[in-house]
């Protein structure tokens, strides 16, 4: 029911479909709270109502619905925390772009493929459990309030091709040996704190990866960076 004028709140009476395996809303007016009672579609598994304007806290219940394999709901304006979603184990895709999340960043399924979470408030450092997500694919937390080093694992996971880390307080210095992926394609580090060189495998020179590194301290002569002493005083600023 994609692209409509429906507002309001989702039906209560949705509950009922214990059937039901694909719950698409997208593109709507939808101006609620996200239901509590999502637990009672056993089935489900597509979950998306991106382009709402959908509100409040993201529901605890839905870290019950192991069946998930796509959690779709960007683009609305859900706050508050994002709960531990570990227990999801078919879960491929989770897109909660432009929202109102704030909180740290919860553990995730082993099999997730793609993570968009950009453009949120979500604060603290990027888990060392994110370097073990050995599926991912697309990795985006851009635009948030991250802070501390990105775990060195998340350039070398295997299947890694785009990692978008922009817009953050990331802070400190990449490893000089650090190992980029077989498959990583895109990576973006700029706008945050970074200090030092930049390890030979994010080379900007090379054709193999589109690296951006803009808007840090980093000792590189083709971009544009700033003095070692904002990234400090900056991160000691934000801390």
């Amino acid at each position: 029911m994609n692209s409509n004028f429906l507002f309001g709140s989702i039906p209560y009476e949705m509950c009922t479909m214990m059937k039901l395996h694909t719950l698409t809303f997208d593109g709507n007016f939808f101006n609620e709270t996200l239901p509590d009672w999502l637990d009672s579609l056993p089935n489900i598994a597509i979950l998306s109502m991106k382009n709402n304007r959908l509100k409040g806290k993201f529901p605890h219940s839905i870290s019950k619905l192991t069946g998930l394999t796509d959690i779709v709901l960007s683009h609305n304006a859900i706050c508050g925390e994002l709960p531990d979603l570990s227990a999801l184990s078919n879960l491929h895709l989770l897109d909660l772009r432009e929202n109102h999340l704030d909180s740290q960043l919860p553990p995730l399924p082993q099999g997730l493929t793609t993570i968009l979470l950009s453009n949120n408030a979500f604060y603290g450092e990027i888990p060392e459990e994110f370097g073990k997500l050995n599926q991912l694919q697309h990795l985006d937390l851009s635009n948030n309030a991250l802070t501390g080093m990105p775990p060195a694992d998340l350039f070398s996971l295997p299947s890694i091709s785009y990692l978008n880390l922009a817009f953050n307080f990331l802070c400190g210095s990449l490893p000089e040996h650090l190992n980029c992926g077989g498959e990583l394609g895109f990576v973006d580090i700029s706008d945050n704190r970074l200090l030092g060189t930049l390890p030979s495998c994010l080379n900007a020179s090379s054709d193999k990866r589109i690296v951006k590194v803009t808007g840090n301290c980093l000792s590189v002569d083709t971009e544009y960076q700033h003095s070692g002493s904002y990234c400090k005083q900056a991160s000691l600023a934000k801390k």
